[in-house]
């Protein structure tokens, strides 16, 4: 008995280490996969500008940036800046360096190097207009100006009087997505809704405009 009895214990703790290899793999096997990404990692590109203007309270910067080769033509636009803490070193006029951060959720600028500070003058740290300007006022009308159509016709500010006229500024080749593609998209869908509402449809229109006219043709 004392060897049958011995004989039974080994069996069990076999069939013991059986049962708890297989839980074991079956632990690993269920366990939760790593939530896949879908979206691309982002993109970095060496941006060349000099500095317009700063807004300290929305941390972005104004360049008037060089071209970036295969990615956009120069052009002078704002940039989010996420360390906010590079905005304070910086004054209107500064050529810089930065890196253009493009992810899935915008572009955004870091690593700002300074190549050459700005003049310490008036003309760059309080900046005024070379000429007479006008700051439009809330109710002011706007005077008329042509237009060349996606028709390649001839249109007018004028004609679009007695509708709400929602406007945009936008180039086709922007590359940021949180810029002109984003608003061509909410243009999209306004479109797509005032099609099936049949009160505010007739008395609203959409109107793009291109700042590039030179690539951006009808």
């Amino acid at each position: 008995m004392g060897k049958l009895g011995q004989d039974r214990r080994t069996v069990f703790i076999a069939m013991l280490a059986v049962v708890l290899a297989c839980l074991a793999l079956g632990a690993s096997g269920c366990s939760k996969p790593e939530a896949p990404t879908d979206q691309e990692p982002a993109k970095r590109y060496h941006l060349v500008g000099k500095v317009v203007s700063i807004d300290q309270q929305q941390a972005t910067l104004n360049v008037d940036g060089q071209e970036i080769p295969g990615f956009m033509a120069a052009m002078t636009m704002p940039y989010p800046v996420r360390n906010k803490q590079s905005l304070s070193s910086l004054n209107p006029g500064d050529e810089i360096t930065a890196d253009v951060v493009v992810a899935g959720d915008g572009a955004y600028l870091e690593n700002i190097v300074v190549t050459k500070k700005a003049a310490a003058t008036p003309s760059t740290n309080n900046a005024q207009p070379a000429g007479p300007t006008h700051q439009p006022q809330p109710g002011e009308k706007v005077p008329d100006f042509a237009l060349i159509n996606q028709d390649g016709n001839k249109i007018h500010l004028d004609s679009f009087k007695g509708d709400v006229l929602m406007v945009t500024f936008i180039y086709t080749r922007c590359p940021f997505p949180d810029f002109c593609p984003l608003v061509s998209k909410n243009f999209a869908h306004i479109y797509a809704d005032l099609k099936n509402n049949h009160q505010l449809g007739p008395k609203i229109r959409l109107l793009s405009v291109s700042f590039d006219p030179s690539y951006d043709t009808p």
